[in-house]
């Protein structure tokens, strides 16, 4: 890795003791914390914006106008909410109130988070129905179980395997 203390090209501002991997790929107006590691081979589309602290594994892509918070840390053993994740990944407006749940595949199972919900998809789908919200149990649930299936179908294990 190479260690940055000064703004990259098209914008980007890298911060004091940040390290860049091999092949990495910055866009316009990317701003990188300080001491934030970026792994060989990513992609950080414009605009996005990485915590002092972060630290991005190999071969990941990162859209536009992400925000990665302070200290955050992915690759293989992903660890968020508490679960060694294996996937995960979010939706929105489901229940038409804007609001965004979080799907997590991990080693026991499925966790779902919704605002200040956190529970097994069992658990979030029996309040979701006891507050009279049908089609959003149904919806979250089912694309809940295609994704875990999905996610079995091709083998992928988070690293947990290891």
């Amino acid at each position: 890795m190479k260690n940055y203390d000064e703004d990259y090209d098209d914008y980007a501002s890298i911060g004091y003791g940040a390290k860049i991997g091999e092949y990495v790929r910055i866009g316009k107006y990317v701003a990188i914390g300080d001491s934030a590691e970026i792994g060989d081979d990513v992609r950080i589309d414009s605009s996005a914006r990485i915590g002092d602290n972060a630290r991005i594994g190999k071969c990941v892509e990162i859209g536009d106008y992400a925000k990665i918070g302070d200290g955050v840390r992915f690759g293989d053993k992903f660890r968020c909410e508490g679960l060694e994740v294996i996937d995960f990944f979010t939706m929105s407006n489901v229940d038409g109130t804007g609001r965004r749940i979080y799907i997590y595949v991990h080693t026991k199972g499925i966790t779902v988070r919704a605002g200040c919900f956190i529970g097994t998809l069992d658990e979030f789908c029996m309040q979701a129905e006891d507050e009279g919200k049908y089609l959003y149990s149904r919806t979250v649930r089912a694309a809940a179980e295609a994704f875990a299936a999905e996610i079995q179908r091709q083998g992928k294990t988070g690293g947990w395997d290891k």
